[in-house]
């Protein structure tokens, strides 16, 4: 399973004053992104993030489903089934990135 979470903190504890993932830009949100794959190492990434680093890490967990749902398609199309509904509910990617593109 994959996740991301978002959440305010308390300015006046131990807080950066740049972004954990840009390390350029003030953080604004607390974050903790899980990408739990079961064909990858399993990362975990915790920290402080600005806004345009936290829609960069909604990207990536849409890159991560897109993958999942892809593979899902393939195997199923392997199996000579039909694949339309997972067509119909799949991405359509247009900035996702993977998560070694945040660095």
């Amino acid at each position: 399973m994959n996740r991301i979470c978002f959440s305010t903190f308390n300015l006046l504890h131990d807080v950066p004053n740049v972004c954990g993932v840009c390390t350029s830009k003030v953080p604004i949100f607390r974050f903790e992104f899980l990408d739990d794959g079961e064909n990858t190492r399993a990362e975990y990434m915790k920290g402080f993030c600005c806004a345009p680093c936290a829609v960069k890490l909604l990207e990536v967990l849409e890159y991560i489903e897109s993958q999942e749902w892809e593979r899902e398609r393939s195997a199923l199309k392997a199996d000579d089934m039909d694949t339309t509904d997972v067509r119909k509910q799949g991405f359509q990617l247009k900035n996702a990135q993977p998560l070694d593109s945040l660095t």
